[in-house]
């Protein structure tokens, strides 16, 4: 099984540090991996520290970009 791959439109980081943009980021996570089976789980937190503007980072479950329980593919018989 491929990693999905997860990308939000449009690119602006600006737009992911956003607490709007960060909640889409991690309901797009969430559900592409639900489609492949698993259960991931995402957050979103407030950067602290000296910022001109409200910043948030989206933090999660996962492992290494990865679900916990993830071992490559379902079906080992597939190559």
């Amino acid at each position: 099984m491929a990693i999905p791959p997860f990308r939000s439109k449009p690119n602006d980081i600006r737009e992911l540090s956003s607490r709007e943009g960060a909640e889409r980021l991690g309901k797009l996570i969430e559900r592409k991996w639900q489609i492949l089976g698993y259960e991931v789980k995402t957050w979103v937190e407030p950067v602290h520290g000296i910022v001109r503007q409200p910043l948030y980072q989206l933090r999660s479950d996962m492992i290494n970009g990865l679900p916990r329980g993830y071992h490559g593919r379902r079906n080992r018989d597939q190559s």
